[in-house]
């Protein structure tokens, strides 16, 4: 039996006996899934999905009996709740491989930052020396031309 949220379709590969449909195609098995018939195998129109209206439909199992439906149901919204879970855990491993990646650029920048904060540091001792070796370079030009007018 095939199994998925709502229909599941295998085809026919010849020998399975199955009518065909009266657009002329070979009819497909599929599995119905909702709460009327949870699990029940059907015969359809190959092309039913894709909007033709060829109608031809024809059950393959018997009806389910209530206990039997109320149990596969039950694990019909199971299975559905899990497959939820396990796309959530695997939306946490991304979130959490994401984490991991940004952590450690957060590091790099962090060690970038501190190189940068150094590197500001000494502009700023050079800035100063240059500040007061202009200074000291003034005022002996001006001792200088002092002198040299004072002769």
């Amino acid at each position: 039996m095939s199994s998925s949220s709502y229909h599941s379709s295998s085809s026919s590969t010849g020998g399975h006996g199955w009518p065909n449909c009266k657009c002329g195609s070979k009819a497909v098995m599929e599995t119905s899934w909702t709460d009327d018939n949870p699990g029940r195998r059907f015969l359809g129109c190959r092309h039913f999905r894709e909007g033709r209206k060829c109608k031809f439909f024809e059950w393959v199992d018997d009806e389910i009996c209530k206990r039997g439906k109320a149990v596969i149901i039950a694990l019909r919204n199971e299975n559905i709740k899990l497959k939820l879970k396990m796309k959530q855990c695997t939306a946490m491993e991304m979130k959490t491989e994401e984490y991991v990646t940004m952590e450690s650029k957060v590091k790099q920048y962090e060690k970038d930052l501190q190189t940068m904060e150094l590197r500001v540091q000494k502009l700023v001792k050079d800035e100063k020396f240059w500040k007061s070796s202009t200074c000291i370079v003034v005022v002996l030009l001006v001792v200088c031309l002092a002198k040299l007018w004072d002769v």
